[in-house]
């Protein structure tokens, strides 16, 4: 790199490595590289600003080593560790990669350029990785940097061709308001990028909502499930949807749950579901409108309960399972096809534009106690067939069912006394250690006597299976937090929650829950500081998923429609206000007593008009008389001293030729029109010294520079009309 002032390399450097930071974590913080890279970005990154600022000289031996070895690291992850790896993520991997070796070259302009590149990439690589809000942070700060580091560039090469005054000119040209005019330049490109988000036509749901064939099926809504699996959500605290309760702004009672899979048969360690009469589900409209399909088909409308609307926005999309409160009614949303099964359970195929957002209608169903006691025992055969089943070898577990439920005489009964035995007998704990792998479900109940929802549930049913009375055990959550900044619930893994539902006739499924008090999830509400802000960050990453990442053609067209009749709205509203305005003026002429009011208000808008058309002329023509005079001049831009003086020589016929200094011109008018212009070597000369000095132009120096100027054109003007 060419000798420069220390002042300006040191800013440009850092400049530069800014960008390359913004590009390095844009890549981080979708976190699909290793955690190491943190790590390797947080020593890298600063030694070599480090390196490069001091001048610190690395010997050729550490240098040899360290690139060696870095070279055969990278060629070993590359090659063998990650080469089964995503396509794009396998990308950004390699632009990790290249960047560092870029860090590890010798400074030069053309290093700086390349990494200015790569960084660009690698921002372009996290577009495809990540819908994060964290990305909108990141991709802003990257903006404002890479505008600020073009203009560095461009101001480095102009300066690298000239090296008279340079340090001079650099000390002038970096000042804050260049800082700021480059930061209002990128937020005025972000914006106008925002514009065409929302204005272009968006179709089809992109890589974003692409279904990976090789995506993981989350644990505990998988078709098979084995006792214990749920266990492993809940010891995540990753939020897992966010539920909108419409025209709710408090917390909702608590006890709702999210249902998502019933299972039904048990073989003694692992709960499947048997996907009987799987239905596939026809919805009421096609094309790209929300699809509304009816789930419950007319049932559960006659049984008594409130209707529940819920707006669900799934965080992940690794099952297929759809979540609502229960008994769902209908499910809204942009899906080619829906399913649902046996068990009431709802499942995506597939979604056409994205599987993250969808609307739910609910019947919380309520039954008295009374009405299920009088319910008996009456079950439709595939009810009997499919809910009775039992594994073998549950003899123990049925004699102590039989001893819980003694004294009940219906099934309504002995489902209340078991839940009962459960809660207040047994321990909730998510330690599984030591628990029988063959038989973990009478291990729980006969000897440990502790675990987690799971295990509580799964002996419920089978207790009540072994009593004759049909059951099944359902994956869901809890309801969640309320955020009471956005207005809806915050439900995380650790809300995973298992229930039974008990079948009666007549009502169909009802839920009971055996898990104790400890294993449910129990928001407190805290007004802290840090809760509120925590809750605004959640909302604010709320809006950018219903708003941007979820935004689509839909979404297009009803802003569209919105726009089309606000218009409208205004058009009839400044219709009406021309129809006011015109009648005040009629009794303004007429003088009218009964419109003196309406009379009154149009001489007040009559004078506000008036007030804002002729001031600004008004003041023109005060300060053409001299009777005011401009706003001080002191203190401008002494490039402006230049740009006017060039202007009145220009006029004069005299123009800068290219390589030609100011200086230079000056000399040659005064050479060919004589002293009367010796006031522009003056201005010349203040220009030079406001220029390339360090020290500013004094007040009464700057205020002579506009005298001399306007001393010029004054006789210029005298030139072009002398009197006769």
């Amino acid at each position: 790199m060419s000798q420069q002032t220390s002042h300006f390399i040191h800013f440009y450097r850092i400049s530069v490595h800014g960008l390359i930071a913004a590009g390095f974590f844009a890549l981080l913080a979708t976190g699909h590289l290793p955690q190491t890279s943190w790590g390797i970005v947080g020593v890298v990154l600063p030694a070599a600003l480090l390196v490069r600022s001091l001048g610190i000289p690395v010997p050729y031996v550490l240098k040899l080593l360290l690139g060696s070895a870095g070279a055969g690291a990278v060629l070993i992850d590359l090659g063998l560790l990650s080469a089964g790896m995503e396509p794009v993520r396998y990308v950004a991997l390699v632009m990790f990669y290249l960047q560092l070796g870029l860090l590890a070259l010798p400074e030069s302009d053309l290093g700086y350029r390349a990494a200015a590149v790569v960084s660009f990439l690698q921002l372009v690589c996290a577009a495809s990785l990540t819908t994060s809000i964290v990305f909108l942070v990141v991709s802003l700060f990257y903006v404002v940097t890479a505008t600020w580091v073009l203009v560095l560039f461009q101001i480095k090469e102009g300066t690298d061709r000239v090296s008279t005054y340079a340090e001079n000119q650099w000390r002038g040209l970096l000042s804050l308001r260049l800082l700021a005019g480059t930061a209002a330049v990128a937020a005025v490109v972000f914006g106008l990028t925002g514009l065409f988000f929302f204005i272009i036509p968006r179709y089809g749901a992109g890589y974003f909502f692409s279904r990976n064939a090789d995506a993981p099926v989350v644990s505990g809504f998988s078709e098979e499930v084995r006792l214990g699996d749920l266990g492993e959500i809940k010891q995540s605290n990753d939020v897992a949807m966010r539920v909108v309760l419409p025209g709710r702004t408090e917390a909702p009672p608590s006890g709702v749950y999210w249902r998502g899979i019933a299972l039904d048969t048990y073989d003694g360690r692992v709960w499947r579901h048997s996907r009987e009469h799987q239905n596939q589900l026809t919805p009421d409209q096609q094309g790209f409108n929300d699809r509304r399909y009816f789930v419950a088909l007319g049932r559960s409308r006659e049984s008594t309960g409130s209707d529940l609307v819920q707006e669900i926005f799934l965080s992940s999309s690794h099952t297929s399972v759809l979540f609502g409160a229960p008994r769902i009614i209908t499910v809204k949303g942009k899906f080619t096809k829906l399913s649902v099964d046996h068990n009431a359970s709802v499942r995506a195929e597939f979604p056409a534009f994205s599987s993250f957002y969808y609307r739910v209608l609910s019947r919380l169903v309520d039954v008295p106690p009374a009405v299920l006691r009088a319910s008996g025992r009456r079950y439709p055969a595939h009810i009997r067939q499919t809910h009775l089943q039992l594994p073998s070898g549950v003899d123990r577990i049925a004699r102590a069912a039989r001893q819980v439920t003694a004294g009940a005489s219906n099934p309504y009964d002995e489902a209340r006394a078991l839940e009962r035995f459960l809660k207040t007998q047994y321990a909730y704990s998510l330690d599984l250690k030591g628990v029988d792998g063959e038989n973990p479900l009478e291990d729980f109940l006969l000897r440990r006597k502790s675990g987690h929802c799971e295990f509580f549930a799964s002996a419920l049913a089978i207790m009540l299976r072994t009593l004759g009375v049909p059951a099944r055990v359902v994956n869901g959550y809890q309801q969640g937090e309320w955020n009471d900044v956005g207005n809806y619930l915050i439900v995380r893994k650790s809300d995973a929650h298992s229930w039974v539902e008990v079948y009666f006739h007549r009502h169909g499924w009802i839920a009971f829950n055996p898990t104790p008090e400890a294993g449910l999830a129990i928001h407190e509400v805290d007004g802290s500081s840090f809760t509120r802000l925590r809750m605004a960050w959640d909302s604010a990453r709320m809006f950018w998923k219903r708003s941007v990442i979820e935004y689509h053609l839909v979404d297009q067209i009803d802003q569209l429609r919105k726009m089309g009749r606000r218009m409208r709205g205004l058009k009839q509203g400044a219709g009406a206000s021309y129809g006011y305005f015109m009648e005040a003026l009629q009794s303004l002429a007429s003088g009218e007593e009964g419109r003196r009011g309406v009379a009154w208000q149009a001489r007040f808008w009559l004078l506000g008009a008036l007030i804002v058309i002729l001031l600004p002329g008004a003041r023109l023509l005060v300060r053409r008389a001299g009777l005011i005079d401009s706003a001080p001049r002191t203190g401008k831009d002494p490039l402006e001293f230049l740009t006017r003086l060039m202007a009145i020589l220009g006029r004069r016929g005299f123009h800068r030729m290219p390589g030609q200094t100011p200086r230079e011109l000056v000399d040659r008018v005064q050479t060919e029109e004589g002293q009367v212009w010796r006031p522009a070597a003056t201005v010349t000369d203040l220009y030079y010294r406001a220029r390339f000095s360090s020290r500013p132009l004094k007040p009464e120096e700057s205020e002579e520079a506009w005298r001399l100027l306007d001393e010029l054109e004054g006789n210029l003007n005298e030139d072009r009309n002398p009197a006769e």
